[in-house]
């Protein structure tokens, strides 16, 4: 591969493909928008409405699980040295 060794380790490299990836990444949400309407085409409101809220119910457990998370400080890592 061309310029392998620069892609692994600059990420400037990759900022040619990054236009790439966003302009496929909007296409596919286009395409499968453009399948959802066809195929649901009366309950489509009332199911983003319900895909919301099991998503809003997974993003509030993860914040609330990095939250609860207690890292030790710098005290104990000084203790640790000693």
């Amino acid at each position: 591969m061309l310029f392998s060794d620069n892609l692994q380790q600059e990420n400037y490299y990759q900022m040619p493909f990054l236009v790439f990836v966003c302009i496929a990444i909007s296409y596919a949400l286009f395409g499968i928008s453009e399948m959802m309407q066809k195929v649901i085409k009366k309950n489509f409101f009332l199911l983003a409405i319900i895909l919301t809220g099991l998503a809003f119910a997974s993003v509030y457990q993860s914040i609330t699980r990095m939250h609860a998370a207690v890292f030790y400080g710098l005290d104990v890592a000084g203790e640790s040295l000693k």
